[in-house]
């Protein structure tokens, strides 16, 4: 193809120019894709495979799987897409609903829903993002200004670092912290600190089993928080806190 608008269907393979191109898919495609600026689907289901190092704007597209090398992609419009192997993933303006497929060490920015797979992920976070997690292996924020959300809407396992703010689901959460962090959580049912400095506040009322977390701050509602491990903590405003077996060394502040 060369510089232009391309209208594409039943083409196994497709390779651009410097010049850039638009492609729409006018029906179900299986194709491989290089080198084309903007890709747009059909009302059918498209499985577009990338070769080279690709920068791309896609919408409308079910499945897009990156190559080896480096693909940065922006989503345009609103979509329902799985996504594999593609290392930069900038969401649009709309609701965006990204399904991960198999292995995966990704960047994420504006992106409203992020379900994982079965296999190991690790995507990091990165601009001021509201998200909703299911499944995600490891998640990263930014260490910048930016205010980073995290709404967990499955029973989560994850391991969790310089997110803003972390809201649990209705089952069963576990969450690891990895690095120093300060974050606001809410709804988790197990919070396990990092072996850097934690700073937890909590939002909302809580029943949440901790350990390792250094400072953990209470809010205006009712909290109940067990300690599952041998602790050396600052508490403050804590309606009610359970020790373990093990050693606990708690220092009450601010007179909660």
């Amino acid at each position: 193809a060369s510089g232009g608008s391309l209208q594409v269907a039943t083409v196994e393979t497709l390779t651009g120019t410097p010049a850039g191109e638009q492609v729409t898919f006018s029906a179900a495609n299986t194709t491989t894709l290089n080198g084309i600026e903007t890709l747009i689907g059909s009302v059918s289901a498209e499985a577009i495979t990338l070769s080279g190092p690709n920068t791309v704007t896609a919408a409308a597209l079910n499945t897009l799987i990156g190559g080896a090398s480096v693909d940065q992609v922006t989503l345009s419009g609103a979509n329902t897409m799985t996504v594999g192997g593609i290392e930069t993933l900038l969401g649009s303006a709309s609701t965006d609903l990204v399904t991960l497929s198999g292995l995966n060490t990704m960047t994420v920015s504006a992106v409203d829903t992020l379900v994982g797979s079965n296999s190991n992920e690790l995507v990091s976070l990165t601009g001021s993002t509201s998200v909703t997690v299911s499944n995600i292996n490891t998640l990263v924020g930014a260490a910048s200004a930016d205010s980073i959300q995290v709404t967990l809407s499955t029973a989560t396992t994850s391991t969790v670092a310089q997110v803003d703010t972390l809201i649990g689901s209705a089952s069963a959460d576990l969450i690891t912290m990895s690095g120093a962090n300060t974050v606001t959580a809410a709804a988790i049912d197990t919070l396990i600190g990092s072996a850097s400095a934690d700073l937890v506040n909590l939002s909302g009322a809580t029943t949440m089993q901790v350990a390792n977390i250094d400072t953990l701050l209470g809010s205006a509602s009712a909290e109940q928080v067990t300690l599952s491990a041998a602790t050396t903590m600052t508490v403050g405003a804590i309606n009610t806190l359970t020790g373990t077996a093990f050693a606990e060394n708690v220092t009450v502040s601010g007179g909660g």
